[in-house]
């Protein structure tokens, strides 16, 4: 069984890599992909020819919430960190619900001397499950509420919210869903963004938190009166484990085409007005 272990791991390793390593540096990358197939957590391993030319980055990922945009994010932080001039990456599906990733990177002159510790801790702001990322999110950014928010929020999230919104967007969003869960009467919270793809479609984001969802024919009239050209709207139930049902409606306001727009530059303003008309 350990002989079929061992055999699998091995088969999941790049030809080239295996045509070009150490005995102790093939052992170091399969005792990775061990270990992730037991702990379920990402581990990295680092190779950099001696001239610092050329170098190997191995990934090993639980298969669990892994995509194709995270290896397209994962290599342009590796291309940034190392000074390479050319990267390439392959996936491979490992046997045991891993994925192996392997990035090649070369230098006109030499790779950055960088250790794979510093590596990892920018991958895994990326990689790993949804919730592994929002886990690693909170304890950046909340420290000391970290642990508390993340049993609240780990599976509140649907997984329509998980696939169009990223860790970064819901540690916002759970910002605002403790405002009014906190709060002594049933209220609202709202707020104003703009992300990349707002700005190519020349738009910005609106987003009303509820613990009770009121109807668009209530809504759409209050944001119509603000001057708000609303093109789109998508709503969202987060469900902590106290049986709470609280709402994130998202509404797309169209013609915002600067962040020097009205709406931004005094979306401060607009959210305590809606706060004051809607509680």
């Amino acid at each position: 069984m350990r002989y079929k272990a061992y055999q699998n791991s091995f088969n999941s390793i790049p030809v080239e890599f295996l045509f070009q390593a150490k005995a102790a540096e093939i052992d170091a990358v399969i005792q990775a992909i061990h270990f992730v197939e037991r702990s379920k957590e990402i581990r990295g391993h680092l190779v950099v020819d001696d001239e610092r030319r050329k170098g190997l980055y191995f990934l090993i990922t639980p298969r669990d919430g892994y995509s194709e945009e995270q290896r397209s994010s994962i290599e342009e932080i590796l291309f940034e960190l190392m000074g390479a001039s050319y990267s390439d990456s392959r996936v491979k599906l490992g046997k045991h619900g891993t994925v192996l990733l392997s990035f090649y990177f070369t230098a006109t002159d030499k790779l950055h001397e960088i250790s794979a510790e510093q590596i990892e801790e920018k991958v895994r702001l990326v990689a790993g499950s949804w919730s592994d990322r929002l886990h690693r999110q909170l304890h950046l950014d909340k420290d000391t509420e970290a642990d508390s928010l993340f049993r609240s929020y780990r599976d509140a999230f649907p997984k329509g919210y998980q696939i169009s919104h990223s860790p970064d967007e819901a540690l916002q969003d759970i910002e605002k869903l403790e405002q009014i869960r906190l709060a002594d009467e049933a209220g609202m919270a709202f707020s104003v963004s703009r992300s990349e793809i707002d700005r190519e479609r020349s738009s910005a984001r609106l987003r009303i938190y509820q613990r009770k969802n009121l109807f668009l024919s209530t809504t759409l009239p209050i944001l119509g009166n603000f001057g708000l050209e609303i093109v789109d709207q998508n709503a969202f139930q987060v469900s902590p484990p106290t049986g709470e049902k609280l709402t994130i409606d998202t509404f797309q306001v169209h013609g915002v085409t600067s962040d020097d727009h009205p709406l931004m530059e005094r979306s401060q303003l607009v959210v305590d007005a809606l706060e004051s008309i809607f509680n």
